[in-house]
């Protein structure tokens, strides 16, 4: 058993110029706008995974297959290319699908965290000078891997903030895939 972590960019720039020119709607939290599939979405979502989870070497999409083994933790960490400074990026809302086989959901233990992280960061640009640590918050979303021989396509829902007013631009949804083999 293992934890693989996800990151999750956002390209939130261009989501937001997308909801400025009206070619994408802003969604609500119970009907989020789709950004498409496979390529429609690579438009807005850049995953990457470590080198070794991920099966078939594409990283940097939407889409992002990863080798995972019953038991096994993954977590999605998102965030925005401007690391949440000017527009915030989070995950609210998942929903797993067997895509083969007949047996029970492969997926369970689904969970969103909120985590406070401390961060050493030099006080200037001179990396010599003493470190102070800094809070970081860190929303992530986990689940557990409970079925092997699987491919398991599924859907992250998530919120755009704008980060100095706190005020919600939109609610988008996309769909990848985690395959478990044997």
């Amino acid at each position: 058993m293992s934890q693989i972590n996800i990151a999750v960019l956002v390209d939130a720039d261009n989501l937001v110029n997308h909801l400025n020119t009206g070619t994408l709607q802003p969604g609500s939290l119970n009907s989020p706008t789709s950004l498409g599939a496979w390529g429609g979405s690579d438009n807005y979502i850049y995953m990457v995974g470590k080198r070794g989870v991920v099966s078939n070497d594409q990283q940097a999409k939407s889409e992002l297959q990863i080798d995972a083994s019953s038991g096994d933790e993954i977590t999605w960490t998102m965030s925005t290319f401007a690391s949440n400074t000017t527009y915030s990026a989070f995950i609210y809302d998942s929903q797993f699908n067997l895509t083969k086989g007949s047996a029970p959901m492969g997926i369970e233990d689904i969970a969103y965290h909120n985590i406070e992280a401390g961060v050493l960061l030099p006080p200037s640009s001179n990396p010599e000078a003493p470190k102070s640590q800094y809070v970081n918050h860190v929303y992530r979303t986990s689940a557990k891997v409970t079925q092997i021989d699987q491919t398991i396509q599924y859907t992250m829902s998530f919120q755009l903030v704008e980060a100095a007013s706190g005020n919600v631009l939109g609610y988008f949804v996309w769909d990848p895939f985690i395959v478990v083999p044997f």
